[in-house]
């Protein structure tokens, strides 16, 4: 019986030490604001943003894909990757005619921890 106790604590023990390994784990990142209020805009007008994502991590950034929740946002990153302290600038686009409030849902899928991100543009069409 005490075999089969320590055969099976080796194995949990080997499954814990090969799905935790840190060099499968992706890098970590701060995302300076990941909502931005707009406040009241124009109704019509080209709206603007940026999001600042830095790599604190020990392992390169890598952007994957960057979704948009409707046609009329358009957001991309200028660079797809980071080395570590260096930073992604995501870049938001978005036009729209229709007066009311407003709140864009970007998507940030990449190589770090909780990907993807969920990023927020947000204010009020006058």
């Amino acid at each position: 019986m005490k075999k089969i106790i320590y055969t099976l604590l080796i194995i949990n023990i080997t499954i814990l030490i090969i799905f935790h390994n840190p060099n499968n784990a992706g890098t970590e990142i701060i995302v300076a604001d990941d909502i931005i209020d707009l406040g009241e805009v124009k109704s019509g007008s080209l709206i603007t943003a940026k999001f600042v994502i830095i790599n604190v991590g020990d392992k390169d950034l890598r952007i994957d894909y960057i979704q948009t929740d409707c046609h009329c946002t358009v957001a991309n990153a200028v660079k797809m990757s980071a080395k570590k302290n260096e930073s992604i600038i995501i870049q938001v686009r978005y036009k729209n005619n229709i007066y009311g409030f407003f709140q864009q849902l970007i998507m940030v899928y990449g190589n770090f921890h909780n990907s993807p991100i969920r990023l927020v543009v947000k204010g009020v069409m006058l």
